[in-house]
């Protein structure tokens, strides 16, 4: 360890920042705390565990619970670390923002995806001075500092180049290939053409709709093209084109043709459960599917926070299995139980406990289709309105997109393509553009489509993609995390059928919010 280095942590009273990291990942974590410093933010980062690797010690709750924010180094090392998922375990728990610095194109395991839902990742992978000046904004908009100040980046690069960096270079010169052999041979759009075009599509790809907006240039896109696509909610196709003449050239029509539709018809199971103020825990599956469920094994477990007692209502009670069968577009109560408020009443007055206390955790996991899914969520005992309630960490900003074009597909209607029109679709191109079409379907579907752009009277076409849609049945959240929907079911009588029909037609997702949603944003 540097001694400065330590000094200089050991001297600091409350860092901004703490940084997160598998000491694989040593040299990395290194280079942001270098970046942050540089830019004015206090860090603190545990230097021992470069040295020994396994050295969880005492003072890392102290120094998340003096940090405001907490970056990880995020990448499969770190998530095999039992030490980075305690610290942002624990940072979830002190209600820190956690910012996931991705420097690899790593998939979150089960626990790293539970605990960061909806936490927006800065991709380091693509551009890592692109996402390093992102993090430092990120974290001068959420701390409230001086957010006009020059943002400093320098990465310091080893000098001798390493087996890594050869095999890199292989890489890079191999996909320079891949793009070059695409560019001039792809006969889906270039080589069909039978005049040649001032303006060709040299670029497309299709994405899933929470990453419509994102790409503004190709160079920022996957270096993966994706052929097929699974995406929830909508989609949209992405294409780049190319001006090489000398005047503007015209785009006369912007359309997406669908050769195949199908319907899809299977379920879509999830667990939802919530806590009522007469302490009834009632859980619940959900089918936001389009078809009846098979049937689903489940377990219901929950196990003490470390700082708490075994109650006994949560440690004899809440253990439950069975099965259940949810038919489509519906909803089931699968399990409740009491929990004894007036025990846990006792022991937080018996303890001074005056603000609201994690007491358990709350696991439920159910077989579908031979792949466990699992629902987790804290118990809090409130101690001013004498309550318990379920909590999940991990919420993070929702991320705000913009795109170029949109339709709806009705699915029932099954056409067999979308003219996009309005206002932006017959745009000129002077030098390069981006024209991204978001297609909105109004039932889960599987469907091939291809995108058809006629450029100063050429036709030319993208490659066919095929792409599965999963569109919920209920709105997005409304029975997850003790949503709303589950709160209503929670205070009803299942057998009163009327009224949880009332429940369910008033959960129904539209998709027209996402059409909605860019209309008042002035798109």
């Amino acid at each position: 360890m540097n001694p400065e280095m330590n000094q200089e942590m050991n001297s600091e009273k409350n860092p901004e920042v703490f940084i997160s990291y598998s000491s694989s990942d040593a040299d990395k974590a290194i280079q942001v705390k270098s970046v942050l410093e540089e830019n004015g933010f206090t860090c603190w980062m545990d230097t021992e565990r470069i040295k020994s690797g396994s050295d969880y010690t005492d003072d890392i709750p102290t120094a998340i619970y003096g940090c405001r924010a907490l970056v990880i180094i995020m990448s499969e090392n770190s998530q095999k670390s039992k030490w980075v998922k305690k610290e942002v375990t624990e940072a979830i728990n002190q209600d820190k923002k956690v910012f996931p610095y991705m420097i690899e194109n790593c998939q979150l395991n089960k626990s790293f995806k539970f605990m960061l839902t909806n936490v927006q990742q800065i991709p380091a992978y693509k551009d890592e001075e692109a996402a390093l000046t992102k993090i430092i904004q990120d974290l001068r908009d959420y701390l409230n500092t001086v957010s006009d100040e020059e943002i400093v980046i320098e990465i310091k690069k080893k000098p001798k180049i390493s087996r890594t960096m050869i095999a890199l270079i292989a890489a890079a010169a191999v996909l320079i290939a891949f793009f070059g052999i695409r560019y001039f041979s792809n006969s889906s759009i270039e080589n069909q053409l039978t005049t040649p075009a001032q303006a060709s599509v040299y670029y497309s790809e299709v994405l899933p709709y929470t990453e419509a907006g994102n790409y503004a240039t190709v160079e920022e896109t996957s270096t993966t093209i994706r052929q097929s696509l699974e995406a929830n909610r909508a989609f949209s196709l992405l294409s780049f084109i190319r001006n090489t003449g000398g005047e503007s050239a015209f785009v006369e029509s912007i359309s997406v043709e669908l050769p195949e539709m199908e319907t899809d018809t299977s379920a879509k199971v999830g667990v939802d459960a919530y806590i009522t103020d007469a302490g009834m825990l009632r859980i619940f599956a959900i089918n936001d599917g389009w078809g009846d469920s098979q049937q689903f094994h489940y377990s219901v477990y929950t196990e003490k926070h470390a700082d708490s007692p075994e109650f006994s209502t949560l440690k004899n009670n809440v253990r439950d299995e069975g099965h259940f069968i949810v038919e489509k577009e519906n909803v089931k109560l699968i399990a409740e139980f009491p929990l004894d408020l007036s025990e846990i009443s006792s022991w937080a007055k018996e303890h001074e406990i005056t603000s609201s206390r994690q007491i358990a955790n709350l696991f439920v996991s159910y077989d579908d289709g031979g792949e466990t899914r699992e629902y987790a969520g804290y118990v809090i005992y409130h101690p001013d309105t004498d309550t318990l309630s379920l909590d999940y960490g991990g919420i993070g900003d929702n991320i705000k997109y913009s795109v170029t074009l949109y339709a709806m597909l009705d699915v029932d209607q099954a056409p067999s393509s979308i003219r996009f029109t309005g206002e932006n679709a017959a745009p000129l191109i002077e030098d390069r553009f981006r024209i991204e079409t978001v297609i909105i379907p109004t039932k889960s579907v599987n469907l091939k489509c291809q995108g058809v752009y006629s450029i100063d009277g050429n036709e030319q076409r993208t490659d066919v993609y095929d792409v599965h849609v999963r569109v919920p049945v209920f709105k997005e959240g409304y029975f997850s995390r003790s949503g709303a929907g589950t709160r209503k079911l929670a205070e009803l009588s299942m057998d009163d059928e009327l009224a949880v029909k009332a429940v369910l037609d008033e959960a129904r997702y539209d998709p027209e919010i996402i059409l909605e949603g860019h209309l008042s944003d002035g798109v």
